[in-house]
């Protein structure tokens, strides 16, 4: 339950000039929330801004669409998604805590293709064993080619070494390599004996039979 209110303003001749504000106060299940979505540009080719904050979480969103476009996949023309204030602990108590910031962008390439990046940044990282996550940074840049996800290098600071991702991956085959360097075994459970681990990993096969080498 909660208020929602806010004005539009939408002109009469094309490209119909669009100016309005959508404000949310309220509670969705049973967690404090409040939002709002700010629209300008045009009913042809709108932009959206919007903040949502919940449960600690502060969402922010931009975009740029095309809602009228022939090509589906190029109704969206720009997506810049920021999320803060991620704790998986606040979600599930018996997962660990982080203090994680995620933000995401796409933006369509052509008729078939989507290009984005990603980066996530923990602020408290720590050793599973002590109920915290061993990820200190994850970024790099992918496409989605039809059905299709290509990673040319996704790269992560975890437990106190490296780790790369490459290749690509469909609901029916996988072609990644995945590289280790200096991964330390206490960094994930201070329980373990001390061990560095390097290496690398081929995943062929399809994500219902995967196959490692």
């Amino acid at each position: 339950w909660g208020a929602l209110g806010g004005q539009m303003a939408l002109g009469d001749a094309s490209p119909f000039a669009l100016q309005g504000k959508v404000h949310y106060q309220g509670r969705l299940d049973d967690v404090a929330t409040q939002g709002q979505l700010g629209m300008s540009g045009s009913l042809l080719l709108p932009q959206l801004q919007g903040e949502i904050n919940a449960r600690g979480l502060l969402i922010a969103l931009n975009g740029k669409l095309a809602p009228f476009d022939v090509t589906p996949l190029r109704r969206l023309r720009q997506l810049d998604l920021r999320v803060g204030g991620i704790n998986p602990q606040a979600f599930q108590p018996a997962w660990p805590q982080a203090a994680l910031a995620l933000s995401v962008q796409l933006k369509p390439q052509d008729a078939d293709t989507v290009a984005g990046g990603l980066s996530l940044v923990n602020s408290q990282p720590g050793a599973l064993s002590a109920k915290r996550l061993p990820l200190s940074l994850l970024w790099g840049d992918f496409r989605i080619h039809k059905d299709t996800l290509q990673l040319p290098g996704l790269t992560a600071q975890l437990a106190g070494g490296q780790v790369t991702l490459r290749g690509q991956a469909s609901a029916s085959a996988l072609a990644l390599q995945l590289g280790l360097t200096e991964l330390d075994s206490q960094a994930v459970d201070g329980s373990l004996p001390a061990h560095k681990v390097s290496g690398t990993v081929a995943v062929s096969g399809s994500p219902q039979l995967p196959a490692l080498a």
